[in-house]
């Protein structure tokens, strides 16, 4: 018999943070797992490290995958999974000790297709961990549920990433569920959505359970994805038409591609990457947007009307105006602390003066020598 569940590390050049990761799963409290190491063709001493690590315990088992790709590292481990369900870490990330045990808890009491739980960011400089959203929606913790059952948007239900979901392997088995060979970013995207929109049974946890390491030079969202966003809502879309979804999944596709062009625009590592984005949006998706404009949610109609413009620098001007607002709100909020903090100081100050005036003060003495008598005459009847 296998055990409960699967995790599924892909590893490449991840040798620095590889054993406090590999770590933080095997000090789970449930303990009915196997670890799958995917070493990916590494230049670093990360496969020394997976074999000294799996020697230690046999719930690792480390696998080799020369494709360059955590697409193919992933797809590697989910062909080697016996367990009942399929979690995901990075090299270079940790969980909570009780990860694992509240997801599978929660996937059995729910019979659950998909767990999705929480995550923060973690600064190793400033050991520092900075708390990511949740969703907002209370009626939808404790329960569960389909896409097609709730009026929240799936962007707000989940981010774009496979690490912070438990999913029901034999339900990925059924649909064929696997990631995407061609993407180098965005695989977890196009993933996630497969999943959804294929009637995912989907529980969510008010817990941040994942520690998503943030300060990673290496990390591929600080390099050009080369329009891997726009190639992965492909997949989704081709995915959906195979599915037959019907209004309630369209609408969340239509929000789903704004919300992926908005992220990609704002975080573009370089001018090509944000030309080419906007250009591929105009050319693949803006005409089928506005064809359904009746489905855009209020959170993206403003950014909608914006990207309308057939015109990259008029949207960078758009993002520039807000930047400076925000700055400008930044730098009013910064003089009124400024402010505060240099009236608390005044504040301050006074408090010390009137202290230093009282203690001055020919009553202050006489007080302290009132209480000081009985005090000392105490000690000395003490003493004998």
């Amino acid at each position: 018999m296998g055990p409960s569940v699967s995790v599924v590390m892909p590893v490449f050049n991840s040798g620095q943070y590889l054993s406090d990761s590999i770590e933080s799963v095997l000090c789970q409290t449930y303990s009915d797992f196997e670890l799958l190491c995917v070493d990916n063709a590494s230049t670093d001493d990360s496969l020394s490290v997976l074999r000294e690590e799996s020697e230690k315990d046999s719930r690792i088992s480390v696998l080799q995958d020369n494709r360059r790709g955590v697409s193919n590292a992933r797809n590697t481990g989910l062909a080697y999974a016996s367990g009942d369900y399929v979690a995901f870490i990075d090299a270079d990330d940790f969980i909570s000790p009780s990860l694992l045990e509240h997801a599978i808890s929660q996937a059995q009491k729910h019979s659950a297709d998909m767990v999705i739980f929480g995550f923060d960011e973690y600064q190793s400089v400033e050991n520092s961990f900075f708390a990511r959203e949740l969703c907002e929606d209370c009626s939808l913790y404790e329960r569960s549920f389909t896409l097609d059952e709730i009026s929240c948007l799936s962007t707000e239900v989940t981010t774009p990433n496979v690490w912070r979901i438990l999913f029901s392997r034999s339900f990925l088995e059924e649909r064929a569920i696997r990631f995407e060979d061609d993407l180098r970013t965005a695989e977890d995207l196009a993933f996630i959505y497969k999943a959804l929109f294929s009637g995912a049974r989907i529980v969510l946890l008010d817990e941040r359970l994942y520690h998503y390491r943030r300060d990673v030079p290496t990390s591929l969202t600080r390099s050009n994805r080369e329009g891997d966003g726009m190639k992965a809502l492909g997949h989704i879309w081709s995915y959906l038409e195979k599915c037959g979804g019907g209004y309630p999944l369209k609408r969340h596709f239509v929000n789903l591609v704004l919300d992926t062009v908005r992220y990609g625009l704002e975080t573009a590592a370089d001018p090509r990457e944000y030309e080419t984005l906007f250009n591929a949006y105009h050319s693949k998706w803006h005409d089928y947007i506005a064809e359904n404009e009746t489905m855009i949610d209020d959170r993206y109609r403003s950014f909608f009307n914006r990207i309308d413009c057939n015109n990259a620098c008029h949207y960078a001007y758009h993002l520039y105006s807000d930047m400076r607002s925000y700055c400008e709100d930044a730098r009013a909020h910064s003089l009124k602390l400024e402010e505060d903090l240099r009236n608390a100081r005044a504040s301050e100050e006074g408090c010390r003066m009137e202290l230093k005036d009282l203690e001055a003060s020919y009553a202050f003495r006489i007080g302290r020598l009132l209480t000081f008598l009985p005090s000392r005459l105490k000690a000395i009847i003490a003493g004998q």
